[in-house]
């Protein structure tokens, strides 16, 4: 378990609190006591659903998939509220601009430290009781918008679908133009996940037919113990030159080597810190894979040593999966002194949830599409599945199916 995402999303949590206070206590004027059990009812909303995410992982918990996602879903929808209520203090602050002292609220004028509430300070004159109306009112149609974006949101999580995307390179061989890849990340299989899930998505990506299919981490959120029977149906995956995995940063709270080790006696390959030669007739394309950069010991990526097992990438078209896109860019730009010509990458879920996106690329270079960095063409996934809430708001799950070109 990535102890700092814990206490990173619990303090949000109790930052959160605060502002939602204030909201209910200033903004919509309730009570001091319908203040305080408001504030509670919507953090712990959050919390509830924090929680269930992590227990899921942990335990398995299977018979308790609707609870979960329903608890889980409520992490979108106290994130949404939050939003929506910001234009409502917005709305409120423009009115009050127009009522200032002088005008048209003669309340605004009394000078007292609860002079905003009236039933705590009833020496004080009326308030306009149209803003009071009006704010309270657009409060609930900001929770009744909240719980619409969920819904919505869970709905678009249900159906990846596959993105086309080419990209051309002037020195790749020539008997690998037109070839495919289906790039699949971040499918996050947990208890929390429908038993149909995985099969729906093994079945659009055989369909595309691809000619090689890469699995660049995030793929579980569970055990072996819990999710392997499920995990079984990768299994089913073909393409001509089969399929490759490497490791996220989720495999590690879940078992990196028990997985791994799960996933080859399936028919999958294991790249860590590895690579292979994909030939057709002469010519010949190199693909390495490095694990996540939270892979400990043996497990943590060795760019340098995944290229030396097929060579150098200095003669050779050179493939590299790795997790995150951010990885193009580590230990000083290596990837593009070695001359790695392709990254394809997932990790950030395109932000899952809008806006949050933009607060992705403060950590990673890119957060979905095709990039050009630091010589390197990357080409980020935002995954197949959820992780914690499950929907998808702004940022629709997706299986790109990369077509190369000699350009």
């Amino acid at each position: 378990m990535d102890g700092w995402a814990v206490v990173r999303d619990l303090m949000f949590g109790v930052l959160a609190a605060i502002p939602l206070f204030f909201f209910f206590r200033k903004v919509v004027r309730l009570t001091r006591w319908w203040t305080i059990g408001a504030t509670i009812l919507t953090a712990g909303l959050f919390a509830a659903g924090f929680v269930m995410s992590l227990a899921c992982r942990a335990y398995g918990l299977d018979r308790l998939r609707l609870v979960a996602t329903i608890l889980s879903s409520c992490i979108t929808l106290v994130l949404y509220f939050a939003l929506l209520s910001l234009l409502v203090c917005v709305m409120d602050i423009v009115w009050w601009a127009f009522t200032r002292p002088g005008q048209n609220d003669p309340a605004d004028q009394f000078v007292g430290k609860h002079a905003l509430i009236d039933e705590d300070f009833p020496q004080a004159p009326p308030r306009n009781s149209n803003r009071i109306w009006a704010v309270r009112t657009s409060t609930v149609v900001v929770a009744a918008l909240s719980a619409m974006i969920t819904g919505y949101g869970y709905v678009q999580a249900q159906s990846p679908t596959i993105s086309p995307v080419t990209v051309s390179f002037p020195d790749l061989p020539s008997n690998f133009d037109r070839m495919t890849i289906a790039l699949v990340t971040d499918v996050h299989i947990s208890s929390m996940t429908r038993s149909s899930f995985l099969p729906m998505v093994v079945d659009q990506i055989n369909d595309a037919r691809p000619d090689l299919i890469v699995i660049a981490g995030d793929i579980v959120d569970g055990t072996v113990a819990n999710l392997g029977d499920r995990m079984s149906e990768l299994k089913n995956l073909t393409a001509p030159y089969g399929v490759v995995v490497t490791l996220g940063n989720h495999e590690t709270y879940s078992g990196s080597e028990e997985w791994s080790r799960f996933f080859e006696s399936l028919g999958l390959r294991v790249l860590t810190n590895d690579g292979i030669l994909l030939t057709r007739g002469s010519q010949s394309v190199s693909l390495v894979g490095v694990a996540d950069l939270k892979q400990p010991g043996a497990l943590a990526p060795d760019l340098a040593r995944a290229v030396n097992r097929t060579g150098s990438c200095e003669d050779t078209f050179c493939i590299l999966a790795a997790h995150e896109p951010r990885q193009v860019l580590a230990d000083d730009g290596l990837a593009s002194r070695l001359g790695i010509d392709l990254q394809l990458s997932g990790h950030t879920h395109g932000g899952q949830l809008w806006p949050l996106g933009y607060l992705t690329l403060f950590t990673q270079p890119a957060i979905d599409k095709v990039h050009a960095i630091d010589g390197v063409t990357l080409v980020t996934s935002r995954g197949v599945g959820t992780f914690r809430p499950p929907e998808r708001v702004g940022a629709d799950p997706e299986i790109p199916l990369i077509t190369l070109t000699a350009g």
